[in-house]
């Protein structure tokens, strides 16, 4: 699983009515953000893996987030997870609120062949966001947000870092 604690700066600058803020900042109230998405495996020959995460994102910019990827392929089946911290910073005008910021912490692959032993692999990540979303009510959004985890891992005495690129497409609601 994924759990992120993300702080975002909350301010205001006069330039062009753009502010400074959470993406989906609305007085006192925490939003829940449900996302399905994928992100790349981390065998070779996964390819995409399909995953879910849920968020809870504070007015005062902090997030704490939990995912999930799973896929199975022919031989084998991936699960994946991680638990990261990060910072972003956010701006908006009106309905449109834009973000960027980066993420670290630990990650654990868990990769089962049909017919034999599992192996685990815990890994070190680091990660850039980006995301958009839009007010489409008056209590949710619809949010887009993509991400290019790098993730350093040691592996029978072998260090190596790969990129796992992945995308998440949701609705955050005003709880």
């Amino acid at each position: 699983m994924r759990l992120a604690f993300v702080a975002i700066l909350v301010g205001h600058t006069a330039r062009a009515g753009v502010a400074v803020q959470a993406p989906h900042d609305d007085g006192d109230r925490p939003w829940l953000v449900v996302e399905g998405g994928a992100m790349r495996g981390y065998a070779d020959t996964t390819g995409l893996v399909p995953g879910m995460r849920l968020c809870v994102q504070w007015p005062f910019g902090a997030t704490l987030a939990l995912a999930v990827g799973s896929r199975h392929r022919t031989g084998y089946h991936e699960l994946s997870s991680t638990a990261l911290v990060g910072y972003q910073l956010a701006i908006g005008r009106g309905r449109w609120r834009g973000w960027a910021g980066l993420e670290a912490g630990i990650g654990e692959v868990i990769e089962t062949p049909t017919d034999g032993v599992a192996s685990y692999t815990t890994a070190l990540v680091g990660a850039p966001v980006v995301g958009l979303a839009v007010r489409a009510g008056a209590a949710w959004s619809i949010a887009i947000e993509g991400e290019l985890t790098t993730a350093v891992e040691r592996n029978a005495g072998v260090t190596t870092a790969r990129a796992v690129p992945g995308a998440w497409l949701g609705v955050a609601v005003a709880l």
